[in-house]
């Protein structure tokens, strides 16, 4: 053997008794690369079981990264597979400070949801409270204080002896009040308030009231 394959075989065996396993293996195929197979007939066995050993750390490390590059992310899908990931992992590099740590990010996330859910609770409970009130009001106004309005301008109108306005709002009032006895009681001045402003030719429809039948 010549220096440079002397100094392999030399690494490679360090390389086993250091449980380098990645390295062991790299060495121990260039070293076969070379020819020196005699070298590494003692070594057969060593090397089998340190390919499977980097397969192994390999597999830990890739997870390793995995489990990292989800806990960055930082929200609840993620830290759950990285918490999953870390206790796989168990004591393998600095998994159970991670693991700590992606627990308390998690936490810290749902805490931050379960606020901010509680937020939309309220506002949308203000935004139901503020329509009901809404509503309340426009049907005060639609059913109360608009009728009595109109109630109060007809019973003035039917003082000013306007019947034919008279008419026409006690008609839109319907049953409020009594609305419709005090229209037949002006109904006769009506007809003839309607007459006088008719021309020759006009024609003059009374209109139907409830006692006509």
């Amino acid at each position: 053997m010549n220096s440079k394959q002397e100094y392999l075989i030399k690494k490679l065996k360090e390389a086993v008794e250091h449980d380098e396993y990645s390295n062991a293996v790299a060495y121990y195929d260039k070293a076969l690369s070379f020819g020196l197979c005699n070298e590494l007939d003692a070594l057969h066995d060593v090397i089998n079981i340190c390919r499977k050993k980097s397969k192994e750390e390999k597999h830990l490390q890739d997870t390793y990264e995995s489990a990292i590059s989800l806990m960055r992310k930082k929200d609840e899908d993620s830290l759950n597979s990285a918490i999953k990931k870390f206790e796989y992992l168990a004591s393998y590099k600095d998994s159970e400070q991670l693991l700590s740590e992606s627990k308390k990010l998690l936490e810290d996330f749902l805490d931050r949801q379960r606020a901010t859910q509680r937020k939309v609770k309220i506002f949308t409970s203000i935004g139901l409270s503020v329509f009901a009130v809404v509503i309340a009001i426009v049907l005060v106004i639609t059913n109360v204080i608009i009728p009595k309005n109109n109630y109060t301008k007809a019973l003035d109108l039917m003082e000013l002896k306007q019947y034919d306005e008279c008419v026409l709002l006690f008609e839109k009032l319907g049953d409020y009040k009594d609305s419709i006895e005090q229209m037949n009681k002006i109904k006769d001045n009506y007809h003839v308030a309607l007459l006088k402003n008719a021309s020759v030719g006009d024609i003059v429809k009374f209109g139907a009231y409830e006692q006509d039948g």
